[in-house]
């Protein structure tokens, strides 16, 4: 699947996605059960790894900026 965003839409929905894993953190280390716990951690993980390729955009973006 492919999402065509603006570089600003890219920006905001990185900004939205780490304050939303910031919350995930802090309800990871308090969790208390095996597997809701599990389930924490797994989609922590697929949502770090979406905000690193944002990440990765805006890094991008700006070297090309530079040339």
């Amino acid at each position: 699947m492919l999402l065509d965003l603006t570089d600003d839409e890219a920006r905001e929905l990185r900004i939205a996605l780490d304050a939303q894993l910031h919350g995930l953190r802090v309800e990871y280390v308090a969790a208390e059960t095996r597997g809701f716990k599990a389930r924490l951690r797994q989609t922590l993980d697929h949502l770090e790894s979406i905000s690193a390729r944002l990440g990765s955009l805006d890094l991008q973006q700006h070297a090309e900026a530079r040339h």
